[in-house]
């Protein structure tokens, strides 16, 4: 258990400290940038074939937390995520984009500097085809009573 003291922040050279001296067996270099504890380059040095084997890649994922006043008493993690792409390099001859047949490409028509209309190109798309969402009446039904969502 440990105790409050009131104004002990500057006696924390009296309490005792325990310190190890680091092995040279045990990983502490970790984040040395010059003589990492694994080489990943040596994987590209080899030159080994990857053709028709499985390749298994480690990503780690990380974040920074600057806490706030909001934090106390729980660190909140909605709205904090994490990602990674697997992004293909050099894997095509060409972009498989310009193979698709449903593609539709919207180019805007300007007259005295405004956009006056689009120009529509439906390549392989019928233009007698029409998908329509339901209307919603929810905001209508706000503008007429908003009490549903603000305090009347």
């Amino acid at each position: 258990m440990m105790v409050t003291i009131q104004r002990s922040a500057g006696h924390n050279i009296k309490w005792p400290l325990r310190s190890t001296k680091t092995a040279n067996h045990q990983v502490a270099t970790c984040l040395h940038i010059l003589q990492p504890v694994f080489n990943f380059q040596q994987f590209i040095d080899d030159d080994e074939n990857i053709v028709d084997e499985d390749l298994v890649a480690w990503v780690t994922i990380g974040m920074y937390h600057i806490t706030h006043k909001e934090d106390i008493p729980v660190t909140h993690t909605p709205g904090m995520s994490r990602s990674f792409y697997l992004t293909p390099f050099n894997y095509f001859d060409e972009s498989p984009g310009m193979s698709v047949n449903n593609a539709i490409r919207l180019d805007a028509v300007e007259r005295d500097g405004k956009t006056a209309s689009v120009n529509i190109q439906r390549h392989g798309i019928r233009s007698d085809v029409d998908c329509i969402p339901k209307t919603n009446p929810f905001e209508a039904m706000l503008k007429n009573n908003p009490c549903p969502i603000v305090e009347c």
